[in-house]
This record gives structure tokens, sequence and C-alpha cells, in this order.
């Protein structure tokens, strides 16, 4: 029987897998279905294209159909899945209104990550931008924005931030500091303070945030009328599909070291897995199960083995590399230097985790050796 691959998702996950098997193996069929309409491109690439200089289309690396000519793929986009059947290894979708049926030999669930639920009244002006296609929607509308507010500090919201800065007036609301999830206090108060030195007005450490329309209004420590918002409150792993089929979730889609999960010949990658109790939602994880799971559907079981993979966050005046430690045992140590900080994490003085800001960037391979 001919082996047939269908992998649900086109986002990063789905396309990097898809070449990473056809670069081992040129017979074997490769099926990709979406929702979306399909087009490669890098979604981290949304949060910086202003800085960058690209339109929404400019941030489009191939369309669909010059990637299923690429990499010899059948896409089918514009689709919703509405269910596994393991017995039978077949997924059937809706396209429109017609239904279809798929065959598959191994079936990879792609199926990404899904912005918060907010609890804002609906408004076209309110954007939650996790797709190329909202942020072609978002750009569509830019430049009629004098004044422009951000739900969120973490990655994405400091990101956009800065991004938007130098074309509109942005504000900034959150109950933490910037990047509060990851970095420590004083570290986060200098990414603040680039952010304001750049214009953008910030609201953080403030009450709940409430929105109001007519006019569009960000009630929170400070009432603010603004043209537009951005809600960047994190992700949510898409889960619901699995859950229906019987395969194992929790946060994310359980698998194991070879990115299996309990059914068989279904795997997951990306955005929606989960491993280890972790939910890696970076581009580098992605990549590294792209590589792995490739090897495996090829014929050469290949376990997940990550290497220390540092967060970067793309404020570019002032750039943050963050490497999450592992273990809260330990404590950091923090030394100011010429043009940024460098911030250690020792546990029984071994380093086990970093901070990188701003010049200081440039002791990344350093300090990546000596956890090797």
């Amino acid at each position: 029987m001919k082996q047939k691959i269908v992998i649900i998702g086109t986002g990063l996950a789905g396309y990097n897998l898809s070449k990473n098997i056809r670069a081992i193996n040129q017979e074997v069929e490769i099926t990709l279905i979406t929702q979306g309409e399909g087009h490669f491109y890098s979604k981290p690439m949304l949060s910086t294209a202003l800085t960058q200089k690209k339109s929404a289309d400019d941030l489009l690396m191939f369309r669909k159909e010059e990637m299923a000519k690429r990499f010899d793929l059948n896409i089918i986009s514009s689709a919703t899945v509405k269910s596994i059947n393991p017995t039978e290894q077949s997924i059937e979708y809706l396209l429109g209104e017609q239904e279809g049926k798929i065959n598959y030999t191994h079936l990879v669930l792609a199926l990404g990550a899904t912005p918060n639920t907010i609890d804002f009244p609906k408004h076209p002006d309110i954007f939650q931008i996790n797709q190329w296609e909202d942020y072609r929607a978002f750009r569509a509308k830019l430049s009629g924005y004098q004044h422009i507010g951000i739900i969120g500090s973490g990655l994405v919201g400091c990101e956009f931030a800065h991004d938007l800065a130098a074309h509109t007036q942005v504000s900034l609301f959150s109950p933490e500091t910037c990047l509060a999830r990851w970095l420590t206090p004083n570290v986060s108060t200098q990414v603040e303070h680039a952010l304001s030195a750049i214009g953008v007005n910030l609201y953080t450490q403030t009450p709940e945030t409430q929105v109001s329309t007519d006019p569009l209004t960000i009630h929170s420590e400070k009432t603010v009328q603004v043209d537009a918002i951005i809600a960047a409150i994190g992700l949510k792993p898409n889960i619901e599909l699995a859950k229906h089929s019987g395969i194992e979730t929790h946060h994310g889609i359980l698998v194991n070291q070879f990115c299996e999960t309990n059914v068989k010949n279904v795997y997951a990658i990306g955005d929606c897995m989960e491993h280890n109790g972790q939910v890696l939602q970076f581009v580098a994880p992605l990549m590294h199960q792209a590589q792995k799971l490739a090897q495996t559907l090829t014929g050469n079981p290949t376990p997940l083995q990550y290497a220390p993979m540092p967060i970067n966050c793309k404020i570019m005046s002032y750039p943050v590399l963050h490497l999450e430690p592992l273990s809260d045992e330990g404590t950091w140590h923090i030394e100011n230097v010429a043009g940024g900080l460098v911030a250690k994490y020792h546990v029984n003085s071994a380093l086990k985790g970093f901070t990188l800001t701003g010049a200081a960037i440039r002791e990344r391979m350093k300090l990546l050796q000596e956890l090797a």
C-alpha cells in the first residue's frame, strides 16, 4: 500500500514537516488541508512587518500553488475537517457545501493555536492577529487609525507596540509589566523604558481592562479612547478535533518523544502539541519537531532531543533574548553592561538559564557554550 501522509494545517509546522519529508522521500503522497488560504509565511514576521517595510502580501514567502508545485503537495484550502476515523484511517471534511473524505496511512495534526477568548463587545476595529489573513485585514485599515490600543504585554503585544509606534500613537495595557512571564522585574523595567522612549504609552500593572464601543474606549487605570484595539492575550492549543476523536489531550495534544499520540498512526506537531508537560509555541521547537517527525514518518524513528532554545523578543531598539530555566531552585545574577543587561540563572553555580538585552545579545554564543 502506498504511503499517504495527511497533514491538517498549513502553518509553519505543517509546511516545514512537508518540506522535510519531501527532502527524504520523493514518492510518498502528501496532502495538506487547512481552513485558511494555504499560503506559506512566517507568523513571527506579522508583528515586525512595518519595521521590515513589508506589506501584508510581502510577508508571503510562497503562495499555495507555488508550494504545491515546489514540493509536490496536494493542498486543500478553505476546508473544515469535521472528524477523524482512526479505525478506517480517514478524515472527513467540508469544503463549502461539499463533503469530502481522505484516507491516510499516517495523519499529522498541525492544528496550531487560537487566541484566548476576550470578553469584549464585537467591533470591526478589535483585532486578534494570529494568522496572515488576520494581519491582512488589520493592515487594510491601518492608515485610518490615529491611536491603537494594545491589550497584553507578552511577546506579541510588546512586538506590535514597537512595530506600530513609528506609524501611529500606541497605548499598551496590561495587569503585568512587559514580558513579566519570563523576565525579572528590573529587566522588565528596562524593556518598558525602551518602549516608552519610542513613544509607547504604557499602562502596565493596572486593574483589569474593560472595553466599550461608540466610541471605542479602553477603561483601566485611565480611560483612553482609541481607533482600534489589538488583543494580544495569549494562545490556547487547538485540541477539540483531537478530543472528539479519542486522542488524549491536556493543555495540548499529548504525544511521546516520537510525536505519536495514543492513537495508532496519528501524530501531532507545533503549537497544538504537548510533550513532557510543555506546550512550546515558538519557532525553534517547531522546526526541531518537523525535522525529527519527518525522519520517523519515512522509516527512521527519531526522538525529540531539544537543544537549548532561547526566545527572541523582536523589539528592534532594545532586543531581548531569553532562555527559560527549567528549575526554580536557583537564583538570578544581573549585571549591567554597556548598552544592555546580562542576567544569568545559576543552580549550585551551574548556568541553567539567561536573559540578554540590548548590546549584550552578543554574549549569546558564549553562554550557550557554557550551558553545553
